[in-house]
């Protein structure tokens, strides 16, 4: 088979993960045409938890084409990834890649030849068990495998598998303990070491009791009467360990406090504990008596008398009083305050010394002389009135109220919007006044769903709208354009051809599928630029004499096609460059 049968084979790969169960080819180690060097297959353990386990599948020999395998196994398989260096070189080569976790199976083709010593896959199995794996837990089987032979066909070699995944399992012991019963003060604990593969219990060390280890001394200090303590009390348990009783100080320091004598009253030295401010003795001071006193004056007045009082000038206390008799009033003048249209006016007689009234006669009112009429109209909450009043003084003489018009309530509305509030309530009509007010809240934009105002297309990006059904406002986002991978690019003109120095030119970029035009970012490049320079747009300029090839590609680099330009000179540029030394301005 040549190389083409690769991408056949590949196809047929992809459909076998497709079908569980469905074998593609038949075990090259019963094919006739098996070469003398065997592919060597290695299935070995990467690593192991007490719920996971990692195989790898390798080729530790020869080379392969393509290949199709199987790892069997009561355990659950959860994933299988390719070697990323493995799946970056299928890729490179143009190969493809299939696997189908639920049955263990995997494949690839390849139209170049894979060599060992390389990792092709990594196997992920969960366990319901802690227990270690072995050997015996996977069969590692390879359906078929194909290589290359000098002359380029594909044939199917000998082959073999190699298990390294150990026969019985090995307890990897966890290099720190875990503790599964913590000690306390009266009782012991527990902890043990685990296999760190299986979860098994490999040793049970016991922990000793910690008998108080940790404790903390606490004293309560004695007073001058009573008895203090100091404690060790447990810090891990809090349990009192010993106690030891404190002897009460006694009245060891004291200060003397003394309240003078007064006058009248005794005094007191007092001897007290500074420790615990107790009283230990007391002594009495006698009263010193009046020593020293004073003469105070009070001047009597027109109606009352004035005093002469003999006080004691250390206790302020009155010892003996002299009477002095009232003056009387002497001197005196007549007030007379005007009677009003209600009240009586007033002549009095009054002592200009202390401003009492010695007698008094009343001026009859004048009644009222002037009057005059005022009316309020009634609102809704407040009364109206008729009433006379006098002209005079003011005073109301007749009044009579007219009773208010109460309210005239009309419901009023106004509507909430998407984004603000509403307001119903009862408003008077006369005055304005409200009750019961409700707010109507707003009720905020209720979108549609999201609805293609615009398709995206090849050559432009689609819109989608949702619109407030109340107040028409909307959002917008943009549908990406369809991108249509490249998958070839044509250079116009398709031929090499010559370009007359100086002179510039258009390529153009063809890429297929058409479709593809629209979202293509096609790169020119120019492999001497000193020669033929090339913008983005395509064009070309000559810029001296030689050959430089012109190259369109994809951003990706995955796609491209080149065009190779010659730069002369024209016949008249030859003129004038050798013959009408035209050198100065072409050099």
């Amino acid at each position: 088979m040549k190389k083409i049968s690769s991408r056949i084979i590949a196809a047929i790969l992809v459909l076998c993960m497709a079908l569980p169960g469905f074998s593609v080819l038949s075990a090259a180690a019963e094919d006739d045409t098996a070469l003398e060097d065997s592919i060597v297959f290695t299935l070995s353990k990467k690593s192991e938890t007490k719920d996971t386990v990692k195989l790898s599948f390798s080729i530790t020999q020869g080379n392969l084409l393509c290949a199709d395998m199987t790892i069997e196994s009561e355990l659950e398989c959860t994933d299988i990834s390719f070697n990323t260096e493995f799946s970056t070189l299928l890729v490179n080569y143009g190969g493809v890649m299939a696997k189908n976790a639920e049955e263990g199976k995997f494949s690839f083709a390849c139209v170049e030849t894979v060599s060992a010593p390389i990792e092709i896959a990594e196997l992920t199995y969960s366990k319901s068990e802690a227990t270690g794996i072995v050997a015996a837990d996977f069969t590692a089987k390879v359906d078929s495998c194909y290589r290359q032979d000098a002359d380029g066909n594909d044939v199917a070699p000998s082959f073999s598998i190699v298990s390294t995944v150990a026969e019985t399992h090995a307890h990897v012991k966890a290099s720190e303990a875990v503790v599964t019963k913590a000690a306390t003060c009266l009782e012991n604990g527990e902890c043990v070491y685990y296999c760190t593969e299986c979860g098994a219990v490999l040793e049970k060390i016991s922990i000793g009791a910690l008998n108080h280890q940790n404790t903390e001394t606490l004293t309560t200090d004695p007073t001058c009467t009573e008895t203090g303590l100091t404690k060790v009390v447990c810090k891990d348990c809090g349990e009192t360990v010993s106690e030891t009783v404190i002897p009460a100080t006694g009245h060891q320091s004291t200060e003397t406090l003394t309240t003078d004598p007064t006058c009248t009253e005794t005094g007191l030295t007092k001897v007290v504990c500074k420790d615990c401010g107790e009283t230990v003795s007391e002594t009495v001071i006698p009263a010193t008596g009046h020593k020293e006193t004073e003469t105070l004056t009070t001047d009597p007045t027109c109606t009352e008398n004035g005093v002469t009082k003999v006080v004691c000038k250390a206790c302020g206390e009155t010892i003996s009083e002299t009477v002095i008799p009232a003056t009387g009033h002497k001197e005196t003048e007549t007030l007379t305050t005007d009677p009003t249209c209600t009240e009586n006016g007033v002549t009095k007689v009054v002592c200009k010394t202390c401003g009492e009234t010695i007698s008094e006669t009343a001026i009859p009112a004048t009644g009222h002389q002037h009057t005059k009429k005022e009316a309020l109209a009634p609102g809704c909450t407040t009364e109206g009135y008729v009433r006379t009043v006098c002209e005079d003084c003011n005073t109301i003489i007749e009044s009579t109220s007219i009773a208010a018009a109460g309210h005239k309530y009309l419901t009023y509305r106004k509507e909430p919007t998407c984004t603000a509030d509403g307001l119903q309530c009862f408003r008077c009509s006369v005055c304005k006044d409200t009750k019961n007010e409700t707010v109507l809240h707003a009720t905020g934009h209720q979108y549609s769903d999201w609805i293609t105002i615009k398709e995206a297309t090849y050559s432009s990006a689609g819109v989608m709208r949702k619109t407030c059904k109340y107040c028409g406002i909307y959002e917008e986002k943009t549908i990406p354009m369809i991108k249509v991978e490249v998958k070839e690019i044509v250079i116009v003109p398709e031929e090499d051809f010559t370009l007359n120095y100086k002179k510039t030119d258009r390529l153009q970029a063809d890429v297929f599928p058409l479709e593809a035009a629209y979202s293509a970012n096609i790169v020119w490049t120019s492999s001497d630029p000193s020669i033929v320079s090339v913008d983005q747009n395509g064009t070309v300029t000559a810029k001296k004499v030689g050959t430089a090839t012109i190259t369109a590609k994809t951003a990706d680099g995955k796609v491209k096609a080149t065009r190779n330009i010659t730069v002369k000179y024209s016949t008249w540029q030859w003129i004038i460059v050798y013959v009408l030394f035209g050198w100065i301005w072409y050099v």
